[in-house]
């Protein structure tokens, strides 16, 4: 299954994960999804501390289940 990773490593969108990498994708690029919002949310904290030189704002990656 593929997961979709904000910045901080935790899972957003669905957490079960998605089948496809596609699937995942579209969550995470459509700006209507719960995921799109989580990830930039979570993305636009982080960067609003002036320490912070982290600029990863999400990562898909497959775990096996």
């Amino acid at each position: 299954m593929y997961f979709i990773y904000d910045c901080n490593g935790n899972v957003v969108g669905n957490p079960k994960g998605y089948r496809t990498y596609n699937g995942a994708a579209r969550q995470q690029n459509s700006k209507k999804s719960i995921a799109y919002k989580a990830i930039w949310d979570a993305y636009y904290l982080k960067a609003s501390n002036p320490a912070n030189n982290d600029r990863l704002v999400c990562n898909i990656k497959w775990i096996e289940a």
